[in-house]
């Protein structure tokens, strides 16, 4: 790449910044040269070149690291059809530099999608060397868009993009990050349990528990409850 300085006047200075990216981590050479040309008192125009070369190590900005859970926020090791489940990737800076998170999102692969449109959870977080940022977002595998009846299945969650800066910096870059799999089950029963906002002691109190038959066929239950 080149830039374009312009005239500098006598005993002053000038400054130019360059972005570069790099494909790889590790130890990386720049060589910088610099041409000029300064006009005598006679009229005579001399050219010549200044380098310098400097050695810069590259690293990642981030690492990440993701979990599965239910909506009571507890890990899980796989998910059912029609059930939301979050998924909750962590960032961990690595740079010495601060580091602003300008936007983050997911860009997920069918039949994953997300169960209602969420905006980053990070906007605008500053993170230090060593610091550790979280957000969740809300899953679902649907069943009518499945095109194998397979009692389990894997599939690929996608992508996580964040879009970041160096603080004070109005330049953005990103960063995407290929996600784990997750293993997804027919869900062919489903219940919930709707309980009292709080209970009285020796003061009985309503459960009230609601199945759902998720197959096409009459099922019978046998149900048992252990207090």
């Amino acid at each position: 790449m080149s830039q374009n300085i312009g005239a500098v006047k006598n005993e002053g200075q000038t400054e130019v910044r360059l972005y570069l990216k790099t494909s790889t981590t590790g130890m990386r050479g720049i060589r910088v040269e610099t041409a000029y040309s300064v006009t005598a008192d006679e009229g005579v125009s001399c050219r010549s070149s200044i380098n310098a070369v400097m050695n810069l190590e590259t690293r990642e900005p981030f690492t990440l690291d993701t979990s599965l859970l239910s909506l009571r926020l507890r890990p899980i090791q796989q998910a059912c059809t029609d059930e939301t489940f979050l998924l909750s990737p962590s960032l961990k800076a690595l740079t010495p530099h601060v580091l602003e998170v300008v936007d983050s999102w997911t860009e997920l692969r069918h039949p994953v999608r997300l169960e209602e449109e969420t905006p980053s959870q990070l906007s605008g977080c500053i993170l230090y060397e060593s610091s550790v940022s979280r957000e969740c977002y809300p899953l679902v595998v649907r069943k009518a868009e499945l095109l194998s009846s397979l009692d389990v299945q894997e599939f690929s969650l996608g992508k996580y993009v964040v879009k970041w800066k160096r603080e004070g910096s109005d330049t953005c870059t990103t960063t995407a990050f290929d996600l784990a799999t997750v293993k997804v089950c027919l869900s062919t029963l489903y219940a919930t349990a709707t309980l009292p906002a709080f209970g009285v002691v020796r003061t009985p109190m309503t459960l009230e528990y609601t199945i759902f038959n998720r197959t096409d066929k009459v099922q019978e239950y046998a149900l048992r409850y252990v207090p």
